[in-house]
């Protein structure tokens, strides 16, 4: 009877979380991680390196999970486009003769006659002109956006700058072919030292520069690239660098400094730090040349790595000596060009040279738009001298006047049909609510006749009754039925709340397709400690009783750890390197931002949860895209950072009744097999993790909230020491 009631028991005992466990990281991405085992996370950015690992395993992943053949014609075309236009006929590309070199310039210093031809011919590239498939004709633009998709080996590899620099030829070469206003067309480039300044003067500031007003690369309604369908994001802090950094990439400039991926001075590096500051289809390296940023940027890198060039032959090394074996490789997927020749001189001598970008010691800052000479000084901020800053997108008209240009969207256009969010005209929010007034008639009716099945005459001379109100939570009438006028409460946009932060648009994009129904939602905790040296202006006051005023203590914050040494001792808060332009609000309201990369799709997600910096430890939850594991499972690895791009430990959910959490990898794999612990909509997961109580001889609901359906928890404590390197030393 005994073994009996043990199997009742084991058998009614609930198995947790039985469509998610844990996974291990795979072994590409485990390979990229271990590259960085020796790198010190208390001098090194840790959600840099992790961005570049993650987004550089999923680009090379998406070969197994959506892969992309080109057609015959694609290779064709980009073969030839790749060369330069004298030597067509030949196997090889050469270079133009001497003294046929182009010159680029950053994209505010153009005049606006080349600012009207490059958006013209960007747009021309992209509707206008197309190659023909057996079942489609395809854009030019879209050829050389889809041909990314197979540079596996330019990427965490020594040719990743050499690549890059043919495939921007290619772009320019395509654009030259149009003939026309387009026949002596160069790429600008976008130098973003301008917003890293903004930004390290007022945090998020450089969301406003004029670079992304619609008379640039805006791509809100009636922006020069409003009708392309793209997504941004565009993040509050992090991510860019100033001039400070360039110069000590110029002084430690060796090849295989800059050229490879796993060294301090990485270029590759950096440049992905740009693409997650612009998030969108940036953030995901598969589809990010849908965006003309895309080549905006890479155009900077590779300006910056001919003034490194440069500066090494100035000081006596050649910056042409390819550090590999085989210097006769064939560039992937160029054939008429090797890796070589992608470092040769050549480039500078004959094909492109570089206009100096804005400078204020050079008076070339202040007399372009959006562009202004600030003092880069002031508390909590490490004095940087004059340097030219993104300004917001108004300029001066020519009376002096401020004229604005017109309001847009800035992270996202064109929703695709199935998505059910409704794109609003703020920086970054989204909105999902519809039309829910049902007392508005058809616009082109004057009176609306409800359906009925009485004659027309009868239900027009009716009697009517008298309206009665009907109450409901927040319908505050009066007692002879009148209501009483109401203040509507908005979602704030960039015109009513300039400068307050923005949230996440994500491209809901896997495996090519944006349809927000093949996505599913997961719920995350995330658990936040206050790290070390933070001062708040939160102060203990008390009454003064000979001056009959308030008095404070200035130098105590209420919130301050220490005032409880078990607490303080039990807290593992260390000492990551955030990024340089940090700031974390008074108010103690800081984000924890939270990345998920497909396993088994190819697809990107960004989410975050807001909890309050003051105190000593905080919780929240966090509601995680995904793809939907109804018809398969999902694989999938997240990553979480602070506000300061420090890393969070992931831990999972221990099987059994009591909640436990132990390190993982924060890779998992989600089912559908029941109990389902992830939800259609968001919505689903706060029906079951929340239970409404009724109280007993009141009109009040109790909402209690359990955290049963929470597999995965990040704990966010500035440690000093990297997630996978964690793992290993047990700490």
């Amino acid at each position: 009877m005994e073994a009996v009631l043990w199997v009742f028991v084991l058998a009614i005992t609930p198995v947790i979380y039985a469509d998610i466990e844990a996974i291990g990281y795979p072994a590409a991405l485990e390979q990229l991680y271990n590259a960085f085992n020796n790198t010190n996370a208390e001098e090194s950015i840790g959600e840099s390196i992790a961005s570049y690992c993650v987004t550089t395993y999923a680009f090379r992943n998406n070969v197994n999970v959506d892969p992309y053949v080109p057609s015959a014609a694609d290779l064709d075309h980009i073969d030839k486009a790749s060369r330069n236009n004298l030597r067509r006929r030949r196997r090889r590309a050469a270079f133009l003769p001497p003294g046929q070199y182009r010159i680029r310039k950053e994209y505010r210093m153009l005049s606006q006659e080349e600012r009207d031809n490059y958006h013209w011919c960007m747009n021309a590239l992209k509707n206008d002109a197309f190659i023909q498939h057996e079942w489609e004709w395809k854009s030019k633009y879209d050829v050389i956006v889809d041909y990314h998709r197979i540079a596996t080996n330019a990427h965490g590899v020594e040719a990743f700058l050499a690549w890059h620099r043919v495939y921007l030829w290619t772009l320019e070469n395509d654009l030259r072919a149009l003939g026309g206003r387009c026949s002596d067309l160069t790429l600008p480039f976008w130098d973003a030292t301008a917003e890293h300044y903004a930004n390290i003067l007022k945090r998020g500031s450089a969301k406003e520069s004029i670079i992304f007003s619609n008379e640039y690369a805006g791509i809100g309604s009636g922006a020069n690239f409003g009708s392309w369908g793209l997504s941004r994001s565009l993040a509050d802090e992090g991510h860019l660098f100033g001039r400070d950094r360039i110069e000590t990439l110029k002084i430690a400039s060796l090849n295989e400094n800059i050229a490879l991926p796993f060294r301090t001075y990485s270029l590759e590096i950096y440049h992905n730090g740009i693409h997650n500051f612009v998030g969108g289809f940036l953030a995901d390296l598969v589809f990010a040349p849908r965006d003309p940023i895309f080549f905006l940027l890479h155009c900077y890198i590779d300006y910056l790595w001919e003034e490194i060039r440069q500066y090494m032959l100035a000081n006596g090394r050649d910056p042409s000596i390819y550090f590999t074996a085989d210097r006769s490789v064939t560039m992937a997927n160029f054939p008429s060009w090797t890796n070589e020749e992608g470092f040769s001189n050549l480039w500078y001598e004959r094909h492109v040279r570089y206009q100096p970008s804005f400078s204020c010691q050079h008076d070339t800052c202040s007399n372009n738009p959006g562009l202004e000479c600030k003092n880069i000084t002031g508390e909590n901020i490490t004095p940087q001298g004059i340097q030219c800053v993104a300004t917001s997108g108004q300029k001066t008209g020519s009376s002096g006047e401020i004229t604005t240009p017109p309001p847009e969207d800035i992270t996202t256009t064109t929703p695709a049909i199935n998505d059910i969010t409704t794109m609003s005209e703020n920086n970054g929010v989204t909105t999902t609510l519809e039309s829910t007034d049902v007392t508005t008639a058809p616009a082109n009716s004057i009176l609306s006749i409800p359906s009925t099945t009485i004659p027309w005459w009868k239900w027009f001379f009716r009697r009517r009754k008298r309206d009665v109100p009907t109450t409901s939570h927040g319908d505050h009438s009066s007692n002879d039925g009148k209501k009483v006028p109401q203040t509507k409460i908005h979602v704030c946009n960039s015109r009513t709340c300039p400068y307050a932060p923005t949230a996440l648009q994500n491209t809901f994009t896997i495996n090519g397709i944006t349809d927000a129904s093949l996505w599913a939602y997961i719920p995350v905790k995330v658990v936040y400690m206050r790290p070390r040296g933070l001062k708040f202006h939160s102060f203990a006051s008390s009454y003064s009783r000979e001056k009959h005023a308030p008095t404070k203590n200035s130098t105590m914050d209420i919130f301050d750890t220490r005032f409880n040494p078990t607490l303080e001792q039990r807290l593992y808060t260390g000492d990551g390197r955030p990024y340089e332009s940090c700031r974390i609000d008074d108010s103690g309201s800081t984000k924890i931002h939270i990345r998920t990369d497909g396993i088994n799709y190819h697809g990107t997600s960004m989410e975050y949860a807001n909890v309050d910096g003051r105190f000593p430890l905080n919780s929240q939850t966090a509601f995680i895209p995904i793809k939907d594991p109804t018809i398969n499972a999902t694989e999938v690895c997240l990553m979480a950072y602070d506000t300061c791009g420090r890393l969070c430990l992931p831990t999972c959910r221990q099987k059994g009744s009591t909640p436990v959490y132990k390190p993982c990898t924060g890779c998992i794999r989600v089912t559908n097999i029941s109990p389902r612990n992830y939800g259609k909509y968001v919505a689903d997961i706060c029906g079951n993790e929340w239970n409404f109580v009724d109280v007993e001889n009141t009109e009040f609901l109790d909402p209690e909230e359990s955290d049963n359906d929470i597999f995965l928890k990040f704990v966010c404590d500035a440690s000093s020491k990297f997630p996978w390197q964690r793992q290993q030393s047990g700490r």
